[in-house]
């Protein structure tokens, strides 16, 4: 066994036992064959005063041939000491190898087996690692423990030892759930968990394994337990300081928006509409929790570079000038200018750089294409041409939505990302492009319901202020339009009902002339506003389109 003494020496192997005897607290030897030990601990060198490599001391060597047996021990200070060895076979490479372990001279004696047979080898193992480990029988009894166990629960081995593992470590007179796909068998089939036991103040990741067992004895579960509360607290803690930051940032970045905006009186609040809806196209499109809020930034702050300009040029009713035009598109680069210095967590600069490129090359300042344009700037871009169409400028009004639509869904897949488009898209079906028209009077209820769809909304009409709340109930609408006197159910009824099932509601009531105190009721109630018989067209347009605005974040 020369050969197998050089083997253990000097190969990756060989390193990987030396490595596992050195965690074993006892001194360890693993003896060849022939009787020469192969390898040995500090633990070893220090009982033996010497390096034993190639030799097994007498009486020691006795040992082999029997299980754990007394031995009379005279150490290197001359104390004489009756000790326990404890012998078992291990198989390496073809050869059945055996592992001696040597309590250090007064040292405490590990936790007994209380007769229980585990596979020859695992003991020594066990009892060394860093990691808690429990061995237990198939009911799941605690049969032994390592010394990293006793000190993790901080208890002696009595009071763990013939106890229900899920008893000291759940707190449970049960088994736990997710030892249900452990299953059955002598095959080493794992089980992970990661559990947090308030009444242990700790939180573990828990493997649990059925161990290879001799024949005719019992089943065998390995236990390893390793305690993570440390890296959960520091984990907690991160997330904190992360969200705390996040909220510094958006603090910032909102003043510095606020400022900016502040000298443009018809995109005060543009920058925050535009950062609700492009979190929530994010949203629709799964972006992570985190890239959502970067998204969020990049879009309060992604006019900050209008600071540069003009209120003059901001302001104009007309039509811009070439210079004027060219000065309005320096804003990116200025924003970039600005920005790139300060250390986000997020790609800021860059993407309120890229907010006005396209994805066919017709945008600024540097006509990016396709993808060398950042998927936030292609959400921003959607995000930035919705809310500024659907808003009032100096130079035009506010566009119906109609127009928006015409140019979102012209542009997709030309100079706007089919994703993004289609995201928006889906946003507005679902959420935002559904209102709800209640009145018993028919040339009413037809006359509203008409005007609405040629604004592009999908109308329910309602003359029955029962059914309309049953059909509201089973799927909420962001928009209500209602009479207030109407048999069965009057409007105030309907508006408490609609609100309680869904608060974000809008709701716009439809009053008699000079009914001001049913009006104020209404909005008292949470009605957005309220509309007198007869109505202009143009009025109801106005209050429909500002309600819905509202409702999407825009306004």
């Amino acid at each position: 066994m020369d050969g197998a003494i050089g083997l253990f020496n000097h190969t990756s192997e060989g390193n990987s036992v030396h490595r596992l005897l050195e965690r074993i607290p006892q001194a360890a030897l693993l003896v060849g064959p022939e009787g020469q030990v192969l390898c040995c601990n500090r633990a070893a060198r220090t009982v033996f005063g010497h390096d034993p490599i190639g030799t097994l001391p007498v009486p020691i060597g006795e040992c082999i041939a029997q299980f754990p047996r007394q031995v009379d021990w005279t150490g290197t200070d001359g104390t004489a000491h009756s000790i326990q060895v404890e012998v078992e076979s291990i198989e390496w490479q073809g050869n059945t190898l055996r592992m001696l372990t040597i309590p250090s001279p007064g040292a405490d004696q590990p936790p007994a087996l209380l007769d229980y047979n585990i596979a020859p080898g695992w003991t020594a193992i066990i009892d060394g690692l860093e990691e808690m480990v429990l061995v237990a029988d198939e009911h799941f009894r605690i049969r032994h423990v390592n010394r990293a166990a006793l000190e993790g629960f901080s208890c002696d081995a009595a009071t763990l030892l013939n106890r229900p593992y899920y008893e000291i470590v759940h707190g449970s007179s049960s088994l736990p759930a997710y030892l249900s796909a452990l299953g059955s068998g002598s095959g080493p089939q794992w089980v992970v968990e990661e559990t947090e036991e308030p009444h242990l103040g700790r939180f573990f990741k828990i493997m649990v394994s059925r161990l290879e067992t001799p024949p005719g004895h019992e089943p065998v579960l390995a236990i390893v337990i390793q305690d993570q509360t440390r890296k959960l607290q520091h984990e907690r803690e991160a997330q904190r300081l992360n969200l705390a930051l996040a909220k510094s940032f958006s603090g910032i970045t909102r003043a510095l928006s606020d400022l900016v905006e502040g000298r443009d009186p018809y995109t005060a609040g543009h920058s925050g509409s535009v950062a609700k809806l492009a979190a929530r196209i994010g949203g629709e499109m799964r972006l992570a929790e985190d890239e959502i809020e970067g998204l969020r930034v990049c879009a309060i702050l992604h006019d900050i570079g209008k600071a540069s300009v003009p209120s003059s040029i901001l302001n104009k009713p007309g039509r811009l000038s070439p210079y004027e035009w060219g000065m309005l598109k320096e804003h990116p680069s200025k924003a970039y200018e600005a920005l790139r210095h300060i250390p986000f967590p997020w790609p800021v600069a860059e993407v309120v750089y890229q907010h006005h490129e396209r994805l066919d090359g017709s945008g600024y300042p540097r006509g990016l294409k396709a993808e060398e344009i950042h998927l936030w700037a292609r959400i921003l871009a959607v995000s930035d041409v919705v809310d500024a169409m659907s808003n009032h400028r100096p130079y035009r009004p506010r566009l119906p939505l109609k127009v928006v639509l015409e140019e979102i869904r012209g542009g997709r897949g030309d100079r706007y990302d089919k994703r993004v488009v289609d995201a928006y898209l889906e946003l507005l079906r679902r959420e935002a492009n559904r209102v709800m028209v209640v009145d018993d009077e028919p040339l009413m209820l037809d006359f509203v319901t008409e005007v609405l769809q040629l604004e592009g909304l999908e109308v329910a009409a309602f003359r029955d202020p029962i059914a309309a709340l049953e059909a509201f109930e089973k799927a909420p609408y962001p928009l209500v339009v209602t009479d207030l006197k109407m048999p069965g159910m009057d409007g105030f009824e309907l508006i408490k009902r609609a609100r309680a099932v869904n608060p974000d509601t809008e709701v716009i009531v439809i009053t008699g002339s000079g009914d001001k105190h049913g009006a104020v009721e209404a909005l008292r109630l949470g009605a957005r506003d309220f509309l007198e018989k007869p109505m202009e067209i143009k009025t109801l347009q106005n209050a429909v389109t500002e309600a819905l605005s509202h409702y999407r974040g825009w306004g």
